[in-house]
């Protein structure tokens, strides 16, 4: 039996593959960008509201209250649009993205209620970190959460079930290959770390010590633009990654009626 290569060189050879895939969480970023900007824009106005000793207007406090769960939702679309194209390429039937944004449109209302779980599931855990239930327990917590979800926007994309039928599909999902997800999430966070974190960290202490506000704007800009690249790169991999891990996931279920035959047969690139 011919050795299984790794999830994340099968994720790396999508990539390859088909560089477009970039372009998806390239338009999510900005579009983050863009809903980050027009937070500040209000964020103005409701500190010199603030200042004046007034209190917020309604709208105000729909604004401030309405970001977050914004914010999570608009991730949560490209996200999904980044898994349809992967799932496309993996079973050698490539979308244009143009039908990618397209399929990814018509679901907007599923991704859209998922995308509100999560700050409510963060709220959850602040308010049992503020009842004062410890930090490994609240780490725990976290821990089994993302690991129960993990493939919930996955069997949202590919299968097209509702909500609560997915929430209980990525449950009997979540158990194959937990030790390579974790290793796998390890590795691109440490990717992270040296590749974006690191080297913009030197960039800022070089223009600093330099004495000189030219260098110091142009460490800063060249460590923006490489930690764009970077990032977007690592999450085209990432997206990837979550859904070669789909693919065998589905594969290790048990032959039976409650697996899906369709997506049960969806073969991950070949070695």
């Amino acid at each position: 039996m011919a050795r299984r290569k790794g999830a994340i060189r099968v994720a790396w050879k999508v990539y390859r593959l088909r560089p477009s895939l970039a372009v998806v969480p390239a338009v999510g970023l900005l579009c983050l960008l863009a809903a980050v900007g027009v937070l500040l824009l209000a964020a103005q106005g409701i500190c010199r509201t603030v200042a004046d000793g007034h209190g917020l207007s309604v709208r105000q406090l729909w604004l401030a209250a309405a970001f977050y769960p914004l914010f999570t939702t608009v991730s949560v679309c490209f996200r999904a649009a980044l898994l349809k194209a992967v799932d496309g390429v993996l079973r050698r039937e490539p979308l244009p993205l143009r039908a990618v944004f397209a399929a990814t449109a018509r679901r907007l209302p599923v991704y859209a209620l998922w995308g509100l779980v999560a700050p409510a599931v963060d709220l959850l855990e602040g308010l049992l970190g503020a009842q004062g239930v410890g930090l490994v327990l609240e780490a725990l917590l976290d821990f089994s959460w993302w690991t129960i979800s993990y493939f919930m926007l996955p069997v949202l994309v590919v299968e097209g079930l509702g909500p609560v039928a997915a929430g209980r599909r990525s449950i009997r999902l979540s158990l194959p290959a937990l030790g390579e997800r974790v290793a796998g999430a390890f590795l691109l966070q440490l990717l992270t770390l040296v590749l974006v974190v690191l080297p913009g960290i030197v960039a800022l202490i070089y223009g600093a010590e330099s004495g000189s506000t030219a260098v110091l704007l142009l460490s800063l800009g060249l460590a923006v633009g490489w930690g764009v690249l970077v990032t977007v790169l690592l999450t085209t991999v990432n997206g990837a990654f979550r859904m070669v891990l789909y693919h065998r996931a589905l594969r290790a279920l048990p032959a039976g009626p409650k697996a899906e035959p369709l997506q049960a047969g969806a073969a991950p690139l070949p070695a």
